[in-house]
């Protein structure tokens, strides 16, 4: 039906375009049938698929480019679910009566704007109405409960339509035009919807259920769409030129552009653009060169001196300057009345450079395909190429193709392809030679070589020559080499390392394995690297670098260090070199030290205990020599805190362990001095260090928690009741949920909660709590609650969310008492 309405509509068109011919006006008035696809738009294509629509456009001009008209417009949409039932389980029943349309009529009227003329041509509008809904009687039913329902309804409200049409003018009074519209109207389709709650079946034998609610959910929804529709414009009077009105609603105006100057051999050509605006498209256009005298000089520009075309447009000519290499020019456009030879319109003049036009560029390349050299990269050539007289901006570079026309990769030796030839690195004539490297995998195959010089203003790429090569098989020869640098070694007690040795290979197989070996007179030499050995190459060509270390009983002799590398193929082993190395004899490095460990804290009859380890290195008879403690703030006042084993000697292994009672000083950053002394009570050695004395724990035996929790709550929340009694004053107390186990209540609706956390309403020191790390600020994991005033005993009523339709099986939470000395003792509830 929508089809036949609107091949009547095309129809009353052509008819009404017969009788309208015979009336006269200045300016047009348009009939635009037209017709496409619509989108639904915003919460409209919630309930609504894409549909249809067609319409008719009458526009009068009142200008050349100023219009204003009606639009009638009309648009079909089916009717769509918003319930996705395809998501549903298949154990539901659902039925569907939707296959029916939303429609809207919308008569509008407002302005149309006009851009550009010719054969293409731009048409802006946008106009208000009223507009008319009718909505159809729909319903959808899951388990034979509707869910969603429309009823047959109309409404009227405002209307609005609006888009751009793009116009091809196949004659002055046919037009075919492409018009995306955008439309809305304030009409109010109403619609229901019932929510509901799937319950998934929790075992072999059970059934899906589905849960409705009561009340549907009354919703509405305005119309508006986007359509993409294709037209005919038919002109029934009128003409599409004013006399009297200029095409342009800009002033009239005349310009000249100066683009550039090409050469053509030595012939140079100066490239002009006019533009103009708001003249007779039967005036001429005429462009001028003159010289220095002001003489005008012949340019034989094509189209010069011909009429416009256009009341508006641009013209780009190519004047030839034949002799006036090296000289300043000048130009102007002028626009012409031919019937009176006035001249209505003189650009601003333009001055440029014409430069000389050389001799055409020249260039060669030259390849010997018989001199060539192999190695793991591949077979490299040698290339020259050599230019003369290019263009600046002109670009040289060497390229190579196989019999398929396929680009082959190439390795360029220097890497600076392509060359730039401009005036400013004075290149434009030169030579450059180069090393070109086939890879290995072409060996057997014939390939092109070839450079090439590109114009920069054509684009056009000129072969400077080349050769075909037939790409020789070649083996390079294998190598392995083993560096150390004698002088390069540093010492400890126990060892001498070498450093920056290296081993390095070319033309091996992938996978080969490298070993190194250190021996003495036939025997092995226990030596460590900071490469695990045997080491598996992973390139064919490459280098390793390392670092080995020999024990100092090797010192003051020499030991052999060889390494091998073995084909993983043929087991075959090549030697990479064997270096007799001479061990030089190290001395020890005496040193001294002091070892705190701040975070050991020992529990005696109430005091916090830290333990330190005096050390002295590299000394001989270390048990002769003694070791003092000295404990200083960071004010460098001494603390007097006595020191088990202080001032007492070292043992075989230069040690000494002390310890001391820090309890007085938990929290603070304090200064460790330790002294050594020789036997004669000279020092020889002193070390300082600076630490931090932990918090530490405190004995929990005093610290009680009462649990009276109830067992198998139900409810929306699990209630934990206890109270915290502790032997001193409470100062905070801080509480965190570290776990939950819970199942599901058998034959309740089931409810995934995100997680378990504590709830705000719970209560410590009947206070209300403060929640840390929550990002509503009504749910949280840990509770950090100060107490005040101090006390002894603190009741805790704690309140873990997402419990319904839960039961509890076990949980788990720490409690951190902070007494008012600083102490803090951890306990959990279940205790």
């Amino acid at each position: 039906m929508r089809y036949r309405c609107f091949l009547v509509l095309i129809l009353f068109c052509l008819q009404a375009s017969n009788l309208y011919a015979q009336e006269k006006g200045s300016n047009p008035f348009n009939l635009s049938p037209y017709a496409g696809l619509s989108t639904p738009q915003s919460s409209f294509k919630n309930i609504a698929d894409n549909g249809f629509g067609f319409g008719l456009a009458a526009d009068k001009y009142v200008t050349k480019r100023l219009a204003f008209g009606l639009d009638f417009n009309y648009q079909t949409f089916a009717v769509k679910n918003p319930i996705d039932f395809n998501a549903l389980p298949g154990s539901f029943a659902i039925s569907e009566n939707t296959d029916k349309n939303f429609t809207t009529t919308s008569i509008t009227v407002g302005p149309t704007y006009k851009i550009g003329s010719g054969k293409f041509t731009t048409e802006l509008y946008g106009k208000a109405g009223i507009s008319f809904v009718n909505s159809p009687t729909t319903s959808a039913s899951i388990n034979m409960t509707e869910v969603f329902n429309t009823k047959e309804e109309s409404s009227t409200a405002f209307g609005l339509t609006t888009g751009v049409r793009f116009n091809y003018n196949v004659s002055p009074k046919i037009s075919l035009f492409v018009n995306p519209q955008f439309n809305f109207s304030g009409s109010e389709i109403n619609y229901q919807t019932r929510d509901f709650t799937i319950i998934l079946a929790d075992g072999p034998g059970a059934d899906d259920q589905i849960d409705f609610e009561q009340d549907f959910n009354d919703e509405t929804v305005k119309t508006s769409s986007i359509g993409i529709n294709a037209g005919i414009k038919i002109n029934l009077g009128g003409s599409s030129k004013d006399k009297d009105e200029p095409d342009s609603v800009f002033p009239p105006f005349c310009e000249i552009v100066f683009n550039n100057v090409n050469c053509k051999y030595t012939t140079p050509y100066a490239s002009l653009t006019v533009n103009w605006s708001g003249y007779n498209p039967n005036f001429a256009k005429l462009i001028e060169v003159y010289d220095t005298n002001n003489n005008i000089v012949n340019t034989s520009i094509v189209g010069n001196n011909t009429a416009l075309g256009g009341s508006a447009g641009s013209f780009t000519g190519s004047a030839t300057l034949n002799g006036h290499a090296n000289s300043t020019l000048t130009a102007v456009f002028k626009v012409m009345d031919y019937a009176t030879g006035n001249i209505v319109c003189t650009s601003p003049v333009i001055t440029f450079q014409v430069p000389p036009c050389i001799a055409p560029y020249t260039c060669d390349f030259e390849i010997d395909p018989n001199n060539y050299s192999c190695d793991s990269n591949g077979i490299t050539y040698s290339g020259v190429v050599t230019w003369s007289n290019a263009i600046s901006g002109s670009t040289i570079d060497i390229l190579a193709t196989n019999q398929n026309a396929n680009s082959v990769p190439l390795i360029v030796n220097p890497n600076n392809l392509p060359i730039q030839l401009t005036t400013a690195n004075g290149n434009l004539s030169g030579t450059a030679s180069y090393s070109i490297t086939i890879p290995n995998t072409y060996s057997g195959n014939q390939i092109t070589l070839i450079s090439r010089i590109s114009n920069p203003n054509t684009g056009f790429a000129r072969s400077c020559g080349g050769a075909d090569v037939l790409v020789p098989t070649c083996v390079p020869s294998k190598d392995c080499e083993l560096n150390i640098d004698q002088t390069a070694f540093t010492c400890d007690a126990n060892t001498v390392t070498f450093t920056g040795v290296t081993t390095s290979w070319a033309n091996h197989l992938v996978g080969s394995t490298i070993t190194l070996e250190a021996t003495q007179n036939g025997v092995t030499v226990p030596v460590t690297s900071t490469v695990n050995f045997p080491y598996v190459t992973t390139a064919t060509t490459g280098n390793i670098s390392y670092d080995i270390t020999i024990p100092n009983s090797y010192g003051n002799s020499n030991i052999n260090i060889s390494v091998t590398l073995t084909d993983p193929t043929t087991g075959q082993p090549f030697s990479c070199g064997i270096i007799n190395l001479a061990v030089p004899q190290c001395p020890p490095v005496k040193s001294c030290g002091i070892d705190a460990e701040p975070q050991s804290c020992l529990f005696n009859n109430g005091k916090t205990e830290l333990n330190f380890v005096a050390s002295l290195n590299n000394y001989n008879n270390p048990s002769t020599h003694t070791a003092s403690v000295e404990i200083r703030d960071l004010n460098n006042t001494v603390i007097n805190i006595p020191i088990t084993n202080n001032n007492n000697n070292l043992n075989a292994n230069g040690k000494l362990n002390l310890s001391g009672d820090f309890s007085n000083y938990t929290g603070e950053s304090l200064i460790v001095i330790v002294v050594f002394r020789d036997s004669k009570g000279t020092i020889i050695c002193s070390q300082k260090i600076t630490f931090d004395i932990p918090m530490c724990c405190i004995d929990c035996d005093g610290v009680v928690i009462n649990n009276t929790t109830p067992p198998n709550q139900v409810g929306n929340q699990f209630v934990v009741d206890a109270v915290v009694n502790a032997p001193t004053d409470i100062e905070k107390i801080v509480v965190k949920l570290d776990y939950t186990k819970v199942k599901d209540i058998p034959n309740t609706r089931l409810v995934t909660p995100v997680n378990f956390e504590f709830l705000s309403t719970s209560r410590i020191d009947n206070n209300p709590v403060q929640l840390t790390g929550s990002l509503s600020g009504f749910r949280s994991t840990m509770i950090i609650q100060d107490i005040s005033p101090l006390k002894q005993s603190v009741p805790l009523k704690l309140l873990i969310d997402n419990y319904y339709n839960k039961e509890m099986i076990q949980y788990r939470i720490k409690v951190t008492v902070h007494m008012v000395d600083g102490q803090f003792c951890e306990q959990y509830i279940p205790n």
